[in-house]
């Protein structure tokens, strides 16, 4: 897993579950991975390191990020 990325401090257990969930989606299972938390605390290095795994085995991504609610018209 992550091969030639540098170790994720603390994120061993996120890389595991998203695995997990990456082979069962193979089998037919659907699901969603939300990935939420303050700034700065490796979310987008999370994401990026579960995009190369996933490229490796030859899986098809996208990437989408929300919009930051400051820069959104009112009544959203």
């Amino acid at each position: 897993m992550t091969e030639g990325w540098p170790r994720l401090h603390g994120r061993d257990r996120a890389l595991r579950r998203v695995t997990e969930l990456r082979r069962r989606a193979a089998e037919g299972v659907g699901g969603i991975v939300l990935v939420a938390g303050a700034a700065g605390m490796g979310k987008t290095a999370l994401c990026d390191a579960v995009l190369v795994d996933a490229k490796r085995d030859g899986w098809q991504v996208a990437w989408t990020a929300a919009a930051q609610a400051s820069i959104l018209p009112g009544l959203w």
